[in-house]
């Protein structure tokens, strides 16, 4: 699961995707590592079927505890962009004046569209991407099954 920023609505695979400010949300510029959300602990998807999946992976994301778990993290990367998302006490503080603020935050882009995204992540389906960086052999270690 990859999670990205936009200031705008989806419109097409054209749309440029920002770098989120989420702790448990690698910041590596690995396209395969990029902006993957820490999942460890999750239920098991398999079996389910591809919406059910994408729905359990979400509100799992969203549930679970945000933590330092996650080195090259996007918060410590992000935090730098704008004071009012310096920390969590300056985000609770600029939402109380304004929740929409995050709109007018100048997110860091990734350099990759939505079609982009999605090209990179096609060649792992099938576990054939090569590895060009830790962070590479990083994500293939983190997919593997915890041993019983």
């Amino acid at each position: 699961m990859r999670v990205y920023y936009r200031a705008a609505p989806l419109a097409s695979g054209e749309d440029a995707l920002s770098l989120p400010n989420l702790w448990n949300v690698k910041a590596a510029e690995s396209p395969l590592a990029r902006c993957r959300a820490c999942l460890r602990g999750r239920p098991p998807l398999d079996g389910l079927p591809t919406g059910a999946q994408a729905e359990a992976a979400i509100t799992f994301f969203w549930a679970a505890g945000f933590n330092l778990d996650v080195e090259d993290n996007a918060f410590d990367r992000s935090r730098a962009v704008d004071p009012r998302v310096a920390s969590l006490e300056a985000w609770e503080a600029a939402t109380a004046g304004d929740p929409l603020f995050p709109l007018g935050v100048p997110w860091i882009a990734t350099g990759l569209a939505l079609r982009q995204a999605m090209e990179h992540l096609l060649p792992w389906s099938h576990g054939t991407a090569p590895l060009t960086d830790a962070a590479d052999l990083a994500d293939v270690m983190y997919r593997l099954a915890e041993a019983p």
